[in-house]
């Protein structure tokens, strides 16, 4: 912290920051962007004064608007239906249902988990987990391009992962104290807001010196979504994707593969993209791989970055920079379910329609332009027929030859 003013130009003092956050000079402090905090601080002049007074009350309208009053919240939605091409709000309790999981997302969750989900479905998810990993570890020891010691690397972390469904361990809600205060008592919703972010951010600094609580996840358990966590080395699949189409018990082994084990398969990857691979697998960032090993490696992530950028939604092009992490992820999961509904006799057919399932949808093409602007995820449309073109089995399977829509000469595969 001693050495903060000096990196700031000495636009923020120590003193300034240690009433802020209780940060004392003493202490160590990780700038994540040093260009952009030395950019940042140096708006911060008396000429500037004015603007970034306004810029202040800006951010908190913006922030606060759909908890402060109905004119805010009117402005917010006709922002919302202009930036993505909706025509017509979404009923206002239906929204009011949304916000109130911003400061209450753990609580509800709870619920959500108590309600639908089931022991059982966690047991049949980690079962598939499992699966996948057996197959990953094998397509690890498989890659003839890997160095030994690189691939013992990569297959050590995949040994380590960390694996968490439905629920967490910890409901981080229980880990401080919060007083609420009714209608009746006098409460207004943006103070209990207020109430629950201080608790939040006092935890998170009177805990600031302990050990990472690992167990804490990063989203709320009834989201529909899961994620790889590189500073744990661990998969999260969130209680609100153990429901179809990405997983139903009912379901056929070749649906619930294409679903799930395809979300799965694509987490896992993760932590062999171009971002999950500079971790180890204790989550720390380190370089484990040899240098010729990580020389092939980056060529074939341009390989799928130039794949990627040949295609097109809407007539735009798709930035195969900008998502190669995802596709990455999308072109290992789909080569692992496949190898797994190969080696268990199952209809690759069904595999690959649960698959294509996953991604449909309808998008306005304000929205489109948007994603593809700015998304690290490829269009729906995009991820599966990417995909698919790119796995030899696929091609196989439908006889697809040169001249039909789903050929690419190139396919582009890493994992």
């Amino acid at each position: 912290m001693a050495d903060l003013p000096a990196l700031l130009g000495g636009h923020v003092t120590v003193e300034q920051i240690a009433q802020i956050y209780g940060v004392q000079p003493e202490d160590t402090v990780i700038i994540n962007l040093v260009d952009l905090a030395e950019t940042v601080t140096g708006l911060l002049t008396e000429e500037n004064l004015p603007a970034l007074k306004d810029y202040v009350k800006l951010c908190a309208h913006e922030d606060f608007a759909d908890i402060m009053d109905m004119d805010s919240y009117a402005a917010q939605m006709t922002y919302l239906r202009a930036s993505t091409g909706v025509e017509e709000d979404a009923p206002f309790e239906e929204n009011l249902m949304y916000q109130l999981q911003t400061p209450l997302g753990f609580e509800i969750g709870r619920l959500y988990c108590q309600r639908y989900l089931t022991e059982e479905d966690r047991q049949n998810v980690t079962d598939i987990v499992h699966q996948v990993t057996e197959v990953y570890d094998a397509r690890l020891a498989g890659a003839d391009w890997l160095s030994e010691d690189t691939r013992a690397q990569a297959r050590t972390k995949l040994k380590a992962l960390d694996v968490q469904v439905g629920w967490p361990e910890t409901w981080p809600q229980d880990l401080y104290e919060v007083v609420l205060r009714t209608p009746d008592e006098g409460g207004v919703m943006i103070d209990n807001y207020m109430e629950l972010k201080r608790a939040a951010n006092e935890y998170e600094f009177t805990t600031g010196d302990e050990p990472v609580d690992k167990t804490l996840w990063l989203d709320w358990p009834q989201t529909v979504n899961a994620y790889y966590n590189s500073t744990a080395n661990g998969i999260c699949l969130l209680g609100g994707i153990l429901q179809a189409p990405f997983y139903d018990p009912d379901a056929s082994p070749e649906e619930n593969l294409g679903g799930i084990g395809v979300v799965i398969a694509h987490e896992i990857t993760h932590a062999f993209d171009t971002s999950g691979a500079q971790f180890d697998e204790a989550g720390n960032v380190r370089n484990w791989w040899t240098e010729e090993d990580l020389a092939h490696f980056q060529a074939m992530a341009d390989e799928v970055a130039a794949y990627y950028s040949t295609f097109e939604v809407n007539g735009a092009p798709v930035d195969g920079v900008q998502t190669v992490t995802e596709n990455i992820a999308d072109l290992g999961a789909v080569a692992c379910i496949t190898e797994i509904a190969q080696k268990n006799g199952y209809d690759l057919d069904k595999v690959y329609r649960a698959y294509a399932n996953l991604w449909a949808n309808k998008s306005r093409p304000e929205y489109l332009a948007y994603q593809l602007a700015t998304d690290v995820h490829s269009p729906g449309e995009v991820r599966v027929n990417a995909v698919l073109a790119a796995q030899p089995a696929f091609r196989e399977l439908y006889g697809v030859v040169e001249g039909d829509g789903m050929y690419h000469e190139a396919m582009p595969a890493i994992w």
